[in-house]
């Protein structure tokens, strides 16, 4: 597992106030190899997906609909993001860099009538350590839901690690397919669950 806040090495920021402190989820902790599975209240368990990426599935009554990645990114590999600043700035800097570029994405993809909904940054405990939710909701010309995407960042090292769900609805832009997993209706009705594991389970290793 990566070492958080406590095993140095890890440069993180503290929380400052109880309100950023996660609640007590220890029985809510996911294990990231394959074949053990968290059950939740009804209908929703997770588990490792199989493979060696660290991906969690999700079920619901038994069938897989959505899966939660965890990815890295250099902090040395943006250049609006400065490695020698605090935390908190270089989490900021990235979503906000993220969420603009959806913005534009989107605007330029699905036309100007697409609304995007900016969801954050804000402060969220990640196992052990302080970093941050953000995301954007995007809905169509007619008011009906398009997509969800919610992340949870934190700062390891000199790596950015984000736990990312993204969710797409029939009809929307840019649309389901085959490999679509979450629907925005399943992730929504999900988060709650999904949030109280995040504050509980140490991060993936994310090591070579």
């Amino acid at each position: 597992m990566v070492s958080g806040s406590g095993s140095g090495g890890v440069s993180t920021t503290q929380p400052t106030d109880t309100t950023d402190q996660p609640p007590d989820d220890t029985g809510l902790i996911v294990d990231w190899e394959p074949d053990k599975v968290l059950t939740l209240d009804e209908p929703w368990a997770i588990h490792a997906c199989e493979g060696e990426a660290p991906v969690l599935c999700v079920e619901r009554d038994g069938t897989v609909v959505g899966a939660v990645e965890a990815l890295t990114h250099p902090i040395d590999s943006f250049d609006d993001l400065d490695p020698d600043t605090v935390n908190d700035q270089i989490l900021t800097t990235f979503a906000q860099g993220f969420l603009d570029a959806m913005i534009a994405d989107r605007a330029a993809g699905c036309g100007g009538v697409y609304k995007v909904e900016t969801i954050g940054p804000e402060p969220f405990v990640l196992g052990d350590t302080l970093g941050i939710a953000y995301g954007f909701a995007g809905t169509t010309a007619d008011g009906h839901s398009s997509e969800l995407n919610r992340q949870y960042a934190t700062v390891v090292e000199d790596l950015i690690v984000s736990l990312v769900a993204i969710a797409y609805d029939e009809g929307g832009c840019p649309g389901r397919d085959e490999t679509s997993g979450f629907d925005s209706a399943n992730l929504t009705e999900f988060r709650p669950h999904l949030e109280n594991i995040l504050h509980a389970t140490p991060l993936p290793d994310m090591g070579p």
